[in-house]
This record gives structure tokens, sequence and C-alpha cells, in this order.
């Protein structure tokens, strides 16, 4: 079991004026940059976003879908993310990401 720090503040440190994290492709060169590809169902993930920043719902998809396809249901993922320093339009963006990444299309039949 590892623990992975996801600190946006690490991202910030080449452009200290961004203010919008957004885009899933840009997501996924986080998921790189934070090592999260081998990451597994035990391991346990700190969010940790200034309040001055907001990340988009298609941004944090794109960073944690991998992760995401691991766990049966969003409260069994919550169990091992802390999201608790988002804030604002960054904490309704992750819920929306987190209802978007176990949204599973269904047939009638």
């Amino acid at each position: 079991m590892a623990t992975y720090k996801i600190e946006f503040r690490r991202l910030l440190e080449d452009a200290p004026e961004k203010r919008l994290f957004s885009g899933r492709s840009n997501g996924e060169k986080a998921h790189e940059f934070f090592k999260l590809d081998h990451a597994d169902k035990t391991d346990f993930f700190e969010l940790e976003v200034p309040e001055e920043v907001v990340v988009s719902s298609s941004y944090f998809l794109g960073m944690l879908e991998d992760i995401m396809r691991k766990y049966d249901s969003v409260d069994e993922l919550k169990q091992h993310l802390d999201s608790s320093s988002l804030k604002g339009d960054t904490l309704a963006e992750y819920k929306r990401a987190l209802k978007r990444g176990f949204y599973t299309n269904r047939g009638f039949f």
C-alpha cells in the first residue's frame, strides 16, 4: 500500500500564474507526472489543490480514470482518495468527474 500525493502546486512551478486545469489529455499528462501508472486498489491518494486553482471534471477524469476503474463504486474509491482540500468550483468538478467516471451505458434489453 502506497500513498500518492497529487500536489497541484508542483504543476504550478513552471507556470505560477496558471489558474485553470482542463482537458482529459492534460489530465492524462498529470497522471504520468504524478507517476500514478502503478497505483493499485490498496493505495491511498491525497489531492491537494490550491483554492485559487480550478480543475475541470475532464482533467480529473484524464488523471484518475485508470484508478477509478479499479474500484466497484464511488464509495469504495472515496475510502482511498482524500479530497478534503478541494473547495468551490473544483470540488463541484471533482464530484462531477466521479459521477461521469462511474456512469455506464446500459441497454434497454
